[in-house]
């Protein structure tokens, strides 16, 4: 018997980084956790401090002896599948090499990969940026987003990631605003009154941002915010992290919520219910303002019958659905398909 399409989880992080404690990969859900099990002072620990002081609510920790390529790739293949957003905590920031090895494990998994570069100075941004984003970062994808410059906290001489911080604003705007809603601007101020370690102009915040480089700002009176909201990628579909994480959440929730069909006739009356299920489902994301337009056949459609099948497909147990929905931005219809092997 079908049941509603739940919404998987949007916001839980995985930290993954060098740790003197427990080994093993474990979830917490409160600093003091944290510290329970790993009480030394490193970059992971600053990370996932950042991370529940600014909204975090869940993470997992994934230590490793020593942060490479080859140990950072091993625990992104051993991520809980609920993981949606994965940083690196490294003292100084990852290379590129690592950048490129962790984005390459995630790849075909629902979760995006937060990275910041090693540029020490403006002029170290300009100068790497010359060769492109994707050499100067690592990796250029849609599921890779990038934010500059580092922190400095309150009572602490060096600067710190941005990312644990970052991680938490996500959190917080998934649970206030919509995980649909992007995780920048006003209500994105960064708690713990941390200064930058490079101040930025609006010039410099221009040259990132057509890189597809998120920056963190300060305002008078307004705090220090993050103040951008897009991918790495080239690929203007995928430039917005809001509707790449729509596109990936609405996606994820729907190859889950319709694994019961896979012991089903493939046929009509099967079909018939996926319709129902998944429009249900984007339904109610309309009406939570999670997708634009002026009725629910403006904001999504559903397709599941023989203009989506081919007999062949049927024949070999071959269940496809097709669904498009019209992001907030841009309101152009984005358009998945979900794929399933009947037993």
């Amino acid at each position: 018997m079908p049941t509603p399409i739940e919404t998987v989880p949007t916001s839980v992080a995985a930290f993954i980084g060098a740790s003197t404690g427990p080994s093993e990969p474990a979830k917490v859900a409160t600093w003091s956790e944290f510290l329970a099990a790993w009480p030394d002072s490193t970059a992971l620990a600053v990370a996932v401090e950042e991370f529940f002081r600014n909204g975090g609510q869940s993470a997992w920790v994934s230590p490793i002896a020593r942060v490479t390529a080859s140990a950072v790739r091993r625990a992104v293949n051993a991520l809980h599948p609920d993981v949606s957003l994965v940083v690196i905590a490294a003292e100084p920031a990852v290379s590129p090499t690592v950048v490129a090895a962790a984005a390459k494990a995630l790849q075909g998994r629902p979760a995006l990969l937060l990275i910041e570069p090693r540029w020490v100075s403006v002029k170290a941004a300009r100068e790497a940026l010359a060769a492109g984003a994707e050499v100067a970062l690592g990796a250029s994808a849609a599921d890779v987003v990038a934010y500059w410059p580092r922190l400095r906290r309150k009572g602490a001489f060096a600067p710190v990631s941005p990312l644990g911080a970052v991680a938490g604003v996500f959190a917080r705007t998934d649970a206030t605003l919509g995980f649909w809603r992007a995780p920048a601007g006003n209500h994105a101020a960064l708690h713990g009154t941390p200064s930058l370690a490079i101040a930025l102009t609006d010039s410099d915040t221009e040259l990132l941002t057509r890189h597809g480089i998120n920056t963190i700002r300060s305002f008078p009176g307004r705090g220090t915010l993050v103040w951008g909201a897009r991918t790495t990628s080239p690929d203007p579909e995928w430039r917005y992290v809001s509707v790449r994480r729509l596109s990936m959440t609405l996606t994820e929730s729907i190859r889950r919520g319709l694994q019961w069909a896979v012991f089903e006739p493939n046929a009509e009356p099967l079909w018939n219910q996926m319709r129902r299920d998944v429009s249900a489902f984007l339904l109610a994301h309309f009406r939570q303002g999670a997708l634009v337009g002026a009725t629910p056949e403006d904001a999504f459609f559903v397709r599941c019958d023989r203009d989506t099948m081919t007999a062949a497909d049927i024949a070999a147990g071959r269940l496809i659905v097709t669904f498009g929905f019209a992001p907030l931005l841009p309101a152009e219809f984005i358009v998945q398909t979900i794929r399933l092997q009947i037993a």
